[in-house]
């Protein structure tokens, strides 16, 4: 039994003699570790053991070491001076060569560098035990524990920057300074040569993962820190190689439930930590790898370029210039030629990787990073431009070539756009060239000398890939290119030469390219149309590119060109003769009114004022009789809408007569019988003519000219033909659309005279007893032009991204919103109170429901006693739109008080709510039922069972809508 007290000779006794069990040594172990814990020394241990020590018998030496070894292990904090330490150090060590004895002189040798490193007197102490381990212990024979302990010391020592400073020391020391336990052989040699050495004899053939893991780590930590000494010997630095390179491709299972953690890719990872620990090892471990890639096994192919990008991003550039044409080609051939898919895009991803790694330092100047750069990106760019001229490589090569020109791109120096250095240019040219012969292969394919559409047929002919997917994918690789300013200057103009063509007939016009019955390659013009819409949004951030869409070479620049080729396509159309009227492609035209709005709203005023003096021109010639001049309006509307409060637009009074004459026209040029294509260009027309009115009025500054002009506009002109009761009803509902337009720009302009006129007008139709006399109405006109009204509010309170918002110049002041609300809420609220059940209050609820749902929580809740009661109202009303603004918040809320409920009754009142909301139209409920199925799923756990049985009846209720 352990006792504090115990005497200490029988305690050694115990744990030495071999013939004692598990427990009498263990006794034994614990006694002697306290005894030596509170007043026992070391030195008188090693007395008490000295017969123990020198015994004949192999087993009772080994456990009289094992005990100092296991004393040291188990007192870290035990207090030995240095001249302890560093006779400790020379007994173990000089005890090794004692077999039985090693194991437990290796525990101990360790506990003493791992808690006693400090008290050793000099590194040369360490640097000769290391030695001492490969000399006296043959290491690669030992057992795995043996091992693994050599390992650590090795480990131990590196660590120590005593060490290492000795080690790189190249000169042998004085014999002045010459420790007891370094012999004058060791003196006159390398040191850190002959440590170097001892590690690999070392590790050379383990087997064991977890001494290899171990291994690479201290393989990796000694070629990092003895560079110099690495650097001085070829032969060591091939040992190194020779001793490492043999682990690849590392393939390791681990067994099942393994207790010691240890996978396969913590092995590969540290193997590559290993292969790329200096630039020395460059020369060796590039063409092994490239050599390794020849394999016909996937996962070291796979292996192989993955540890090829490893070490190519931690070796600098100047060591990878000599292999960078080997890596490049190596990488470009597996692309085109490799068999496996997984390959493939792994090499792709190298490619991308390698040249991001060249980019970088091309960018940072350092030294050989030009040469690496034409070696790497630009001699693999030409090649592949080369075989595909020569109809030789499969059109996955203009991917490559993007994913290339991309990684490089993107790690390039700004002040040095790859543009200016040729190469972006090149890539630009190459796949601009590709796609100039996809979208003319269509109509060239009669030329037998084309050589570009030849090279694209013999392209997808030997990539089994069809036409539409080669022309998509070189379109978006263009697109992802012109994600960089400079390439996106160098490639949107030959994109639009793709669109737009100068007419034979005049030297001066310009119109989009015909397609002359073509439908494939109708839409292929399109689809390039588009693809400058989107990356012109996608540079939208940068000035100097939307600057550049506008002033480059004046009126050759895009915009002016896309301006003209409208016109013409509009001119075109008008002329051709056909029964019906021509139109012009509205894919066309959408992507312009795109670029024109991206452009406007992302340039200077001074350009801005440029491209407004060139647009109100062109929009005044709109021929309201033409339908497909009537088409441009939304794209002359989409700049005037954009422009900020500062441009000046010329001849404003023209441009708003031509504004009010085409809003007004949707209503009466269009006869109900003509197709309905044609009726939606007079429509959009309209709108787009009504949404620029409100632009203007918004931005107008204020004064004498301002209030004529809106009293012209709203009384004169709208408002009576609003409220004349003999105007037909689709002339007086187009009429309100221009009103309430102008109506928004000027509320959230917060205007304090005109808005609130605006909005009492509008109230006064929602609430007949107003100021408007509706009395000679129809009772059927007058409840449709009063929900009309109703959902004008709408208007009122949205929000749109192409007009009247912070992004297009406009006017808006802070807390508008609230300022609506204000003026909107008592009318509305008072009228509806007093007319509760009656028809004439739905449109006002309709209204009331849209100003509630966009306003700020904080302005209605303190109103939530009087809203809530006309929201019931609402929820029984047959119009649905009346009460769709409420039910967004009304079901979470309800959810959430079922299940959340602070008492019983409230989460109980909260089901007869939903209850109730069963029973309304099918059509408002439908949207939530799913989330009312599953959130009252939750409620059927509850804690009262009054509750429970109330969500059981309310989900039945629910489940059979």
């Amino acid at each position: 039994m352990f006792s504090l007290d115990a005497p200490l000779a029988p305690a050694i006794d115990a744990f030495v003699d071999p013939e004692n069990d598990d427990a009498a040594q263990k006794t034994g172990l614990n006694t002697v570790v306290m005894q030596v814990h509170r007043q026992v020394s070391m030195e008188a241990l090693i007395q008490a053991l000295g017969a123990y020590l020198t015994s004949g018998d192999d087993k009772v030496r080994s456990r009289a070491t094992l005990l100092l070894a296991e004393v040291l292990t188990r007192l870290p904090e035990l207090q030995l001076t240095p001249s302890a330490v560093q006779l400790l150090m020379t007994f173990f060590a000089d005890r090794l060569a004692d077999f039985p004895s090693a194991s437990a002189c290796l525990r101990a040798l360790l506990a003493l560098e791992t808690h006693h490193a400090a008290q050793v007197q000099s590194p040369r102490t360490t640097v000769a035990l290391i030695l001492k381990l490969g000399k006296t212990l043959h290491i690669p024979q030992l057992g795995q524990a043996m091992r693994k302990m050599c390992f650590d010391l090795m480990q131990l020592a590196l660590m120590q920057p005593t060490v290492v400073e000795l080690l790189l020391d190249s000169v042998p020391a004085s014999k002045d300074a010459q420790d007891a336990s370094v012999d004058d052989a060791e003196q006159s040699e390398d040191l850190g040569r002959q440590f170097a050495q001892t590690f690999l004899s070392a590790m050379e053939g383990e087997k064991d993962p977890r001494n290899l893991l171990l291994c690479m780590q201290v393989a990796r930590t000694l070629l990092s820190k003895l560079e110099p000494v690495f650097s001085r010997s070829d032969a060591l630095l091939q040992q190194y190689f020779d001793v490492v390179s043999c682990y690849f491709p590392i393939i390791f299972t681990p067994p099942p439930n393994d207790p010691y953690g240890i996978t396969s890719e913590g092995l590969i990872l540290s193997l590559r930590h290993a292969f790329a620990a200096s630039d020395l090892l460059a020369p060796l471990v590039l063409p092994f790898l490239l050599k390794k890639l020849a394999s016909t096994v996937v996962e070291a192919k796979l292996d192989a370029i993955q540890t090829l990008v490893f070490c190519g991003e931690r070796y600098s550039v100047n060591a990878l210039l000599l292999q960078m044409h080997a890596v490049a080609t190596a990488l470009y051939d597996e692309v085109l030629d490799g068999e496996k898919q997984e390959v493939i895009a792994e090499a792709r991803q190298a490619i991308s990787r390698f040249s991001g790694v060249v980019a970088r330092a091309k960018a940072q100047d350092t030294p050989g990073a030009a040469y690496a750069w034409s070696k790497f990106v630009v001699d693999m760019t030409a090649r592949a431009a080369g075989e595909l001229r020569e109809n030789a490589a499969d059109s996955m090569s203009l991917k490559e070539i993007s994913t290339v020109s991309t990684a490089s791109v993107t790690s390039t120096n700004s002040g040095e756009h790859p543009v200016t250095g040729g190469y972006a240019a090149f890539v630009v040219e190459i796949s601009l060239a590709r796609l100039m012969a996809a979208v003319n292969e269509g109509s060239d394919q009669e030329d037998d000398d084309d050589e570009e559409g030849t090279g694209v047929a013999t392209v997808l002919a030997a990539s089994n890939r069809n036409f539409d997917s080669f022309f998509e994918e070189a379109l978006l690789a263009i697109t992802e290119l012109c994600r960089e300013a400079s390439i996106f200057q160098a490639t949107i103009f030959l994109l639009i030469d793709l669109c737009v063509e100068k007419d034979d007939g005049k030297q001066s016009a310009i119109g989009f390219c015909e397609a002359e019955g073509d439908a494939t390659r109708q839409r292929h013009v399109d689809c390039i149309l588009d693809a400058v819409a989107k990356i012109v949004e996608i540079n939208a951030g940068d000035r100097s590119s939307m600057e550049f869409c506008v002033k480059a070479s004046s009126s050759a620049s895009i915009i002016f060109r896309l301006l003209t080729a409208v016109e013409t396509s509009a001119a075109r159309a008008t002329a051709a003769s056909s029964d019906k009227p021509g139109l012009v492609d509205d894919v066309k035209l959408s992507a312009c009114v795109r670029i024109f709005r991206a452009v406007m709203q992302n340039v200077s005023s001074a350009t801005q004022q440029q491209l407004v003096d060139a647009v109100v021109p062109a929009f005044l010639r709109t021929n309201p009789s033409e339908p497909a001049s009537l088409q441009l309006v939304p794209l002359f509307a989409a700049v005037i809408n954009s422009a900020a409060r500062d441009v000046t637009i010329p001849e404003s009074s023209l441009v708003i007569n031509r504004l009010l004459e085409l809003a007004q026209s949707g209503a009466t040029a269009v006869p109900e019988s003509s197709p309905r294509q044609l009726q939606l260009v007079y429509t959009e027309a309209a709108l787009s003519a009504a949404k620029s009115l409100a632009s203007i009025m918004n931005k107008m500054s204020d004064g004498a000219e301002f209030d004529a002009l809106i009293d012209l506009l709203l009384s004169q002109k709208l408002a009576v033909v609003i409220s004349n009761p003999y105007e037909s009803f689709t002339v007086r509902v187009a009429a309100l659309q221009i009103y309430a337009w102008i109506a928004k720009g000027l509320i959230i302009r917060g205007h304090k005279v005109h808005a609130p006129v605006c909005l009492r007008f509008l109230c006064s139709f929602l609430t007949p007893d107003g100021d408007v006399n509706m009395e000679q109405d129809d009772d059927q006109q007058a409840a449709a032009l009063r929900m009309e009204v109703g959902k004008t509010f709408k208007l009122l309170v949205s929000e749109y991204p192409d007009v009247l918002n912070r992004k297009c110049g406009a006017f808006i002041t802070f807390l508008y919103r609230q300022r609506l609300f204000d003026l909107v809420f008592p009318v509305l609220l008072e009228y509806i109170r007093a007319h509760i059940g009656e028809e004439t209050s739905v449109a006002a609820l309709v209204a009331f429901a849209q100003v509630i749902a966009h306003s700020p929580k904080a302005i209605y809740l303190p109103h939530l006693a009087q809203i809530f009661p006309l929201m019931v109202q609402a929820l029984k009303t047959d119009d649905l739109e009346s009460a769709k603004p409420f039910l967004k918040d009304v079901f979470p809320g309800l959810l959430k008080q079922a299940q959340f409920g602070p008492a019983a009754k409230d989460r109980h009142a909260a089901l007869e709510c939903l209850a109730k909301l069963a029973t309304i139209p099918y059509e408002l409920v439908h949207p939530y039922k799913d989330i009312v199925l599953r959130k009252l799923l939750l409620v059927l756990d509850d804690r009262k069972r009054l509750v429970r049985h109330m969500a059981v009846r309310v989900r039945n209720q629910w489940s059979i809508l």
